[in-house]
């Protein structure tokens, strides 16, 4: 019986070796380096229906376009320099005629080879005109930018001290974003000419006036 017993033992044990040599191998924290690098959860999804072309603009010799989000209102600027923006983003070349603006889109590289194409949305084309202003440093054109969305929070340049008073703000608002960002560029040359902040104040309350719609 002790020699059966023995036998049955040797078996189990061999059934239990072939079997743990078909069996996983363990999970280790390396076989989840990939999952970290691109994870799904934080692929972009439909950036092309999520966001808008605000602009284009040469800086430098390298275009730079701006973006914003159609819920959220927050801009991004993009460029064709060799450096993506925060997000990992990059300009990677336009499409269409810059004289239609229905046909004009921006493909943006948004990482791990994926390219999506941003273009104009219908109310920016009742009427608007493209973004390409004078060649001015990059901090520059992304304060210039920023500001002709955020006017009513401030205008470094328009003389004012804080938010421009309401009136002019309501003015502003019937400007397009694009003049909103010619007018601003202009009173900055100003400023860095040395015209004191009163004469800029009435410049650019006059230059805003010149610049309204007629009979509005």
């Amino acid at each position: 019986m002790g020699s059966a017993f023995a036998e049955e033992r040797a078996d189990g044990l061999a059934s239990g070796l072939a079997a743990s040599a078909f069996a996983p191998e363990p999970v280790t924290e390396e076989d989840f380096a990939e999952l970290k690098e691109h994870s799904p959860f934080l692929r972009p999804l439909d950036l092309s229906q999520s966001l808008v072309l605000t602009g284009l603009a040469e800086v430098d010799g390298k275009l730079i376009a701006t973006l914003r989000h159609r819920k959220t209102k927050e801009t991004h600027v993009v460029s064709g320099s060799s450096s993506a923006n925060a997000l990992g983003w990059q300009l990677v070349g336009v499409e269409g005629d810059q004289n239609d603006l229905q046909t004009l889109s921006a493909r943006i590289s948004v990482g791990r080879g994926e390219v999506v194409s941003i273009g104009f949305d219908d109310q920016q084309l009742r009427p608007r005109t493209v973004l390409i202003g004078p060649k001015v440093p990059a901090s520059e054109a992304k304060r210039i930018a920023k500001e002709a969305q955020n006017y009513r929070r401030g205008i470094s340049a328009d003389g004012f001290s804080g938010a421009p008073p309401r009136e002019l703000a309501d003015k502003l608002s019937r400007l397009s974003e694009e003049q909103r960002g010619r007018l601003i560029y202009q009173v900055s040359e100003m400023r860095k000419k040395g015209v004191s902040s009163e004469e800029r104040r009435k410049v650019f309350v006059r230059m805003v006036d010149q610049a309204l719609p007629k009979g509005r």
